[in-house]
């Protein structure tokens, strides 16, 4: 039995406390809610987070946007550009894709470039292999996948750089996990760093062509 002690609870109190418990329980069934809305989407698509940063990027490319386009490159590793300079591969790091320049249009900006097609969201599968037939590709679309291909290519020994650059450009190369290859485009490759996606690498090379 209680006392005249004010210690003694209210039924204000009481409803008080009631809301309380019921509000902090929905906050939590919220929070949890969301997580497993979150683990679904991962688990029905593993790749969610990598098209998630990929939609992203090309759309930074549609809108011809530089803060946008920069922020999906690592700001202390940079983005290597792969082009031709007649046979030898020209590689060239950059860290603001306004410094970006061509050998074949030297007067274009990046944005300036061929990008038909770029907002295609990649479908996962086997790369397109170069045959240099009737197309240059053996299909054509935009296609997304792991690959070995810059890494077997060394294409860095090709070009006059000295040896810490190479060892910079191996020691990239060797956190590529996402490869995609727009037929209508270039071959992109994209590293995972810190749990975060970046762009680090980009060949505008084309294939069968001098």
């Amino acid at each position: 039995m209680y006392g005249c002690s004010s210690d003694v609870p209210s039924a204000e109190s009481e409803f008080n406390y009631s809301v309380d418990m019921d509000s902090t329980v929905n906050e939590e069934l919220q929070v949890d809610t969301i997580d497993t809305l979150n683990n679904l989407r991962t688990s029905e698509n593993p790749n969610a987070a990598f098209l998630e940063f990929y939609k992203k990027f090309t759309t930074s490319i549609s809108r011809k946007n530089e803060d946008e386009f920069n922020g999906c490159i690592n700001a202390n590793l940079g983005l290597y550009t792969i082009e031709s300079a007649g046979a030898v591969p020209l590689v060239i790091k950059i860290y603001d894709i306004k410094d970006f320049t061509s050998y074949h249009h030297p007067d274009a900006t990046f944005f300036e470039m061929q990008f038909k097609g770029i907002s295609k969201e990649p479908v996962f599968e086997g790369l397109p292999k170069v045959i240099c037939d009737d197309e240059v590709y053996d299909k054509l679309g935009c296609f997304a996948g792991e690959s070995d291909r810059l890494k077997k290519s060394r294409i860095w020994n090709f070009y006059s750089l000295n040896e810490k650059e190479i060892q910079a450009i191996e020691s990239l190369v060797e956190t590529v996990e996402m490869t995609v290859i727009n037929t209508s485009n270039y071959a992109f490759h994209f590293s995972l760093i810190d749990e975060n996606w970046y762009l680090t690498f980009i060949d505008i090379r084309i294939p069968c062509t001098a």
